[in-house]
């Protein structure tokens, strides 16, 4: 059985203060600011680089659009041509016909390179607005991340004295417990990583019975791990 329980749950509460420290410092308004600012620039780089592949897309189907234009409008001339100097009726016809279709093709083209430009001003205009946002979201990101920094530095005595203090309770906790405690810490179980066994037989975390194996290596260990939220179980 390991000696003195009580350095252990010494350890475990200095942990706690640590992780109350960590919390009251991320619930600040500078670290929520920080957050926030860092994820405008995160969110308008990933914006950014989409509007230029749209945009890019977008120009490569004008480009195509502008081909196909150019090669019906040749063939409309072509076709015209054709119809001043043809004087058979069935011939006139087929022209006549060829020429309604590539008018309607035309027409179409027309109506998407239309849509594609007025997308294209819209994409642009996106692109414009987030730009000019740029510089003042990461004068604020900078502004906030430094106001944050100095509030760590505050409490950094704090920290620097918490984990003196640990260093210094390690050289008396059993070695087998403290692995795996540490280890435990690593898994992120949910705190609290040690708890006492509560009436004959239950978890004091997760209230989970333990069999009698378990019980009996408790007996001869000091601690065991509950099976089910596989924190540390001692018996006080």
């Amino acid at each position: 059985m390991f000696d003195n329980i009580d350095n252990i749950l010494e350890y475990q509460k200095l942990d706690a203060d640590a992780r109350t420290i960590e919390v009251e410092l991320s619930n600040t308004e500078e670290r929520k600011k920080t957050r926030y600012c860092l994820q405008f620039l995160k969110d308008s780089e990933e914006k950014l680089k989409k509007m230029e592949q749209e945009a890019a897309e977008l120009n490569a189907k004008y480009i195509s659009f502008c081909e196909l234009y150019e090669k019906n409008a040749a063939l409309i001339a072509e076709y015209t041509l054709l119809v001043d100097k043809t004087i058979d009726d069935s011939e006139l016809n087929y022209l006549s016909k060829k020429y309604a279709d590539l008018s309607r093709t035309i027409s179409g083209i027309e109506r998407d390179v239309k849509n594609i430009v007025a997308e294209a001003e819209k994409i642009n205009k996106q692109f414009e607005d987030y730009r000019a946002k740029l510089p003042s979201a990461k004068k604020q990101y900078a502004e906030a991340k430094d106001a944050f920094e100095e509030l760590r530095k505050r409490r950094e005595p704090e920290i620097i004295e918490i984990q003196r203090k640990k260093a210094e309770l390690e050289k008396s906790i059993d070695s087998q417990i403290l692995n795996v405690y540490k280890d435990l810490k690593k898994q992120e179980v949910k705190y609290p990583y040690l708890v006492k066994l509560e009436g004959t037989n239950r978890c004091g975390g997760c209230r989970m019975e333990m069999p009698m194996e378990k019980l009996s290596d408790l007996d001869k260990k000091g601690f065991i791990k509950c099976e089910s939220c596989h924190r540390i179980i001692y018996k006080a």
